[in-house]
């Protein structure tokens, strides 16, 4: 196997290549119409739309097909400059997406308690450490 990128020499063969569906988890309401991903060596990307009445129960979505980073930490958005307003942010921490909202002229965040809404449109890459 393998998959051949600009020819069938062996420096242009992909030798960790997958794609698939996935499941999501931490939707209480809500119709999954895409969850796929591609995994080319360490890095995965998912791709997900929910529609209807979406309800994502503690900001937290669950059940990505590969675990990242065990923790959020990774992830910082200190390059913001001071202002008024919120920037929402998604963070893969394991096998989850923490969904948390920050404070554009603190800096401070916090997890999103109920994500609502009629359609949400991910795609997150991240890579297996």
């Amino acid at each position: 196997g393998g998959v051949y990128l600009g020819g069938t020499g062996s420096a242009n063969k992909l030798d960790d290549y997958e794609s698939g569906t996935w499941t999501p988890t931490g939707f209480s309401s809500g119709n999954i119409d895409v969850a796929k991903y591609t995994k080319v060596g360490d890095a995965v990307t998912v791709s997900l739309i929910v529609s209807g009445a979406v309800t994502l129960t503690s900001g937290t979505m669950g059940g990505l097909p590969f675990s990242g980073h065990t923790s959020a930490c990774p992830w910082y958005s200190n390059g913001f400059a001071p202002g008024a307003g919120k920037v929402r942010t998604g963070v893969v921490a394991g096998s989850s997406v923490i969904f948390r909202v920050e404070e554009q002229s603190t800096g401070n965040y916090s997890v999103i308690s109920d994500l609502t809404g009629t359609y949400l449109v991910i795609t997150v890459t991240y890579h297996i450490p």
